[in-house]
């Protein structure tokens, strides 16, 4: 039940949850595609990142291009992962 909470409160309602422009949504979904990205692979963090950016930003015109640095961080994360924790970062 907590996780769906979670769910609705980072990616429902997190206009009201930032500092100085600093949402909460995306540093948590930086941290969602570096983590699939590094432990699945390059396609599984690719995936995960175009899927959260069309998730997170479906209405804005800026879109096409935060969808593209999800999943270019997902797919270098996960290609880069056998260089350990500071090559996918």
């Amino acid at each position: 039940m907590y996780i769906y909470y979670f769910i609705i409160d980072t990616f429902g309602f997190s206009q009201f949850f930032y500092i100085r422009y600093i949402y909460k949504k995306n540093i948590i979904s930086i941290l969602l595609i570096l983590y699939f990205g590094y432990t699945e692979g390059a396609f599984v963090g690719g995936a995960i990142g175009i899927t959260l950016g069309m998730v997170s930003y479906i209405s804005r015109p800026e879109m096409p291009f935060i969808l593209s640095i999800y999943g270019l961080a997902g797919l270098l994360a996960g290609v880069f992962k056998d260089l350990g924790k500071a090559g996918s970062i």
